[in-house]
């Protein structure tokens, strides 16, 4: 029985869903930014009047061609009302509007443009495949960080002031996902092992200077990193050699860092695998293994995360908000979302105890006017200050922080912000009509 519950909570344990949840995601992005890019080139390379005819590639390129909806539908129109769809679906599941058929159904025309098209198929096709299959199947794990777990999350919010328990899933897509790159580095490792060229550093340096490959034809940074190839080799097998380490159960001996080990492979990955984007092209291969590292992730590793990023961070971002304002409530629910860093306390202005213990200086009539928030030194912010000073706090919103602060925003968001305060009070709970 020991045996079996080992078994069981191997595979069956609960994980949390939210690395599959941003995997999803990732790889909905990565579909559709591949397959935007040939966009002028569709019908030339699917249909049957392109450049690859069904016969051809049958007889020439794969003697036992897989299962494709092009074989079905082979004509340019009816190839092109496919290509679109899968793009409609790819955006839909990035953003996770229906997330388990849009991600069923990019998977299959996935598929069936790559079995159509088996000259472009690459090692990083394979993987954003094999990514859509688990996410396909993994029961939860695609509903993390989607449109609708979001709602549900906002709804929840409205009725009882917190957000919904972390989504949870069955541990065996994770387990099937890391396999997936275990035996990817390890086949790389055994490659490099069989051949000669990076012993001596040359496939490091033609890799750099390859003409279809690399970036750069001739730059400092390569000819110095094509010098150093020897050790760029040796390093490269060393560490792909590490990915075996995890085949090492976690309770062999109390002091086996096997949660670190994954940490500081997944880390180095991504470095690893950003520093080959800016110097090589690479295709889908570049996008689909950050893509996978993100499955990977565990809930100690955002834990980790989180307290890295907060390690110089003290106290709470007291955010005040009207808790009889439907569209207030909705607003902030969706803060609190986004409050990954876990750095903000809500504030209901209108409970007279939650006013008086977190800002009893601040006048009702103020509070009612505008947000206001309330910084851990002390200093108060209210309106759009507030929420441009609040977007560097929240993750998702990084990239629109900075651009709040160009000439002429502040006057433009007081505007905005203004018509939306004085508007807010004609929202229900269940209906705005701003």
């Amino acid at each position: 029985m020991k045996i079996f519950r080992t078994i069981d909570a191997f595979f069956f344990g609960r994980v949390s869903a939210t690395g599959f949840g941003l995997m999803r995601a990732m790889w909905g992005a990565s579909v559709l930014a591949y397959f935007l890019k040939q966009w002028p080139d569709v019908t030339r390379y699917y249909s049957a009047a392109g450049e690859l005819p069904p016969w051809l590639s049958q007889t020439m390129t794969n003697p036992s061609p897989g299962t494709s909806i092009l074989w079905l539908f082979p004509h340019p129109q009816a190839v092109f009302a496919i290509y679109l769809l899968l793009l409609v679906c790819a955006a839909c599941a990035c953003v996770g509007l229906r997330p388990r058929i849009t991600t069923i159904v990019t998977t299959l025309l996935v598929m069936s443009f790559h079995v159509r098209n088996p000259w472009h198929t690459t090692g990083g096709d394979v993987l954003l495949r094999m990514a859509g299959v688990l996410l396909s199947v993994a029961p939860a794990g695609v509903h993390a960080f989607s449109w609708q777990r979001a709602r549900l999350q906002c709804r929840h919010w409205v009725r009882t002031r917190k957000l919904l328990p972390p989504l949870t899933m069955p541990a065996w897509p994770q387990r099937m996902l890391l396999w997936q790159l275990i035996v990817l580095y390890s086949q790389s490792m055994w490659s490099k092992l069989l051949g000669t060229m990076w012993w001596d550093g040359t496939a490091v340096g033609i890799a750099l200077h390859h003409t279809h490959f690399g970036r750069f034809a001739v730059s400092p940074i390569s000819d110095v990193i094509g010098i150093a190839g020897p050790m760029l080799g040796w390093a490269f097998i060393t560490w792909e050699s590490c990915w075996l380490l995890l085949l090492v159960p976690r309770n062999i001996t109390a002091w086996w860092p096997a949660d670190r080990l994954r940490r500081w492979l997944l880390a180095t990955s991504f470095l690893i695998h950003m520093t080959f984007y800016a110097l090589l092209r690479l295709g889908s291969f570049l996008t689909a293994i950050p893509t996978v590292l993100l499955g990977n992730l565990h809930e100690n590793d955002f834990t980790v995360m989180r307290a890295t990023v907060n390690r110089r961070w003290k106290g709470k971002i007291s955010v005040f908000y009207d808790g009889d304002c439907g569209f207030c409530l909705r607003s902030m629910g969706g803060i609190v979302m986004m409050d990954w860093l876990r750095r903000l306390r809500p504030v209901d202005f209108r409970s007279s105890q939650e006013h008086h213990k977190w800002a009893p200086d601040l006048e009702l009539k103020n509070l009612d006017r505008a947000m206001h928030i309330r910084l851990p030194a002390g200093k108060t912010l209210h309106g759009f200050s507030a929420f441009r000073a609040l977007a560097w706090h929240l993750p998702p919103l990084w990239l629109l922080a900075s651009f709040l602060y160009l000439p002429g925003v502040k006057r433009l968001g007081d505007v905005v912000y203004r018509s939306i305060a004085e508007n807010r009070k004609k929202c229900s709970h269940g209906h705005c009509k701003v």
